[in-house]
């Protein structure tokens, strides 16, 4: 919890310094507002497993059909007794797991292709090349291709889940 010592004040210099660094964080907190817009990314620990979730803290509350953190405290600590819902077959269960790896495989590539357009973007002299339009369009084009993408690997994601694979 890195935030409890802290007040308003302390958590939004944090949270601002946090935004503004260029590389990879990993953020344990319940502290709703300081995670809201902060990830891109959450995990959840629940029921011995991980559950991943393509947004923000509030993406995830959201996914979850949850108002706060306070209910997935709650939710968490009851006792489930789900199992799966139908009995796969193998090759069910293999198909499945190989769509999720399929979509994982995509996002990353379109992921490494968009930084290497903002490597390219971070020149200043990049806007004045004549094929800089073009270049935008191909880089709007991949932002959109990643949406898609991610889509596509959380609903093979959340089939998983369902199925507790």
């Amino acid at each position: 919890e890195p935030t409890n010592h802290l007040d308003m004040l302390s958590k939004e210099v944090l949270k601002k310094a946090l935004l503004e660094f260029d590389g990879t964080l990993l953020v344990v907190s319940h502290d709703r507002d300081f995670l809201a817009g902060l990830t891109n990314r959450t995990i959840e620990f629940r029921d011995r497993k991980l559950h991943n979730y393509l947004g923000d803290v509030n993406y995830f509350l959201d996914k979850r059909k949850l108002d706060n953190m306070r209910e997935v405290e709650l939710s968490n600590n009851v006792i489930t007794t789900k199992k799966e819902l139908k009995t796969l077959s193998y090759e069910e269960r293999k198909k499945l797991m190989r769509a999720v790896e399929k979509a994982e495989r995509k996002v990353e590539k379109i992921e490494e292709a968009l930084a290497k357009h903002e490597q390219e973007m971070a020149d200043p002299a990049y806007y004045e090349r004549s094929d800089a339009p073009q270049k935008m369009k191909a880089y709007n084009a991949l932002k959109k291709d990643l949406e898609a993408a991610m889509e596509e690997w959380e609903a093979a994601q959340e089939v998983v889940e369902e199925y507790e694979l």
